[in-house]
């Protein structure tokens, strides 16, 4: 039974989610809404607007730097064939341990967020699970590679099952293997929602590079919440209101 009631879809409560219980007979849960969906998206922007921009500028400053300083260096200092290969190989590396480590904390922030929890420029860029969320993003990537080299479809279609994992994985604390299937099952469940999600958030994203870029500190946030508004609504999720701060901790 979704906890669906008041102006939000979801119930919101300063505290935490009452057990589940079972439906009565006949009960049937609200159709998924863009509208609604995009409408709490935005008031829990506007509850959070300078942490969530500020973490998103935080990651993009620090990825931007990890990613040209070591080309900077080569060219710079010179060196041997292999010297070059080993720093680009190790900024690499290094660059897709910031990843996984910028996803992790923004995902988990705004899953607080969606648990109604206090949210601060720190919790956004504090890594969660990391190695988990790295090596999540590591089977996808090359699963979904690996899919495009054979027929492109199938890349698309592993991208799209596993579009939830990463909010599974720190939402529910579960394993790679798990929080993939939790997304597989909840996509192939829910195709027609989740494609009007992808679909609203792309827009979302478009409209944001339309100023001149700078619109997608705000755009990427509103998506991200979005997103997690689908992720937690079709699995019977906790939302909370926009500005109703829950005494619950993750």
């Amino acid at each position: 039974m979704s906890n669906v009631s008041g102006d939000w879809g979801p119930e919101s409560r300063p505290y935490p989610p009452p057990p589940y219980y079972p439906p009565p007979p006949g009960y049937q849960k609200p159709p998924y809404d863009v509208e609604h969906g995009f409408r709490w998206a935005w008031a829990s922007f506007r509850g959070h607007p300078w942490p969530l921009i500020g973490a998103l500028l935080f990651w993009f400053v620090a990825l931007v730097l990890l990613y040209s300083v070591p080309f900077v260096l080569v060219f710079a200092l010179g060196g041997s064939d292999a010297v070059i290969v080993t720093l680009l190989v190790l900024s690499m590396l290094t660059l897709l341990v910031a990843i996984a480590a910028a996803i992790s904390a923004y995902i988990n922030g705004v899953l607080k967020i969606a648990d109604g929890q206090p949210v601060t420029f720190a919790t956004l860029v504090r890594p969660r699970r990391l190695a988990a969320m790295l090596g999540l993003l590591l089977v996808i990537a090359l699963g979904a590679m690996v899919g495009f080299v054979l027929f492109v479809l199938p890349g698309v279609v592993i991208a799209f099952l596993t579009i939830f994992a990463p909010f599974v994985l720190l939402d529910r604390n579960v394993s790679i293997v798990e929080a993939i299937k939790v997304s597989a099952e909840l996509v192939k469940d829910n195709i027609g929602p989740i494609l009007l999600m992808w679909l609203a958030g792309s827009v979302i994203v478009f409209v944001g590079q339309l100023a001149c870029f700078v619109g997608l500190f705000v755009a990427i946030p509103v998506a991200t919440l979005f997103h997690v508004y689908t992720y937690r609504y079709l699995s019977d999720g906790w939302l909370a209101a926009p500005g109703r701060v829950s005494s619950g901790l993750r």
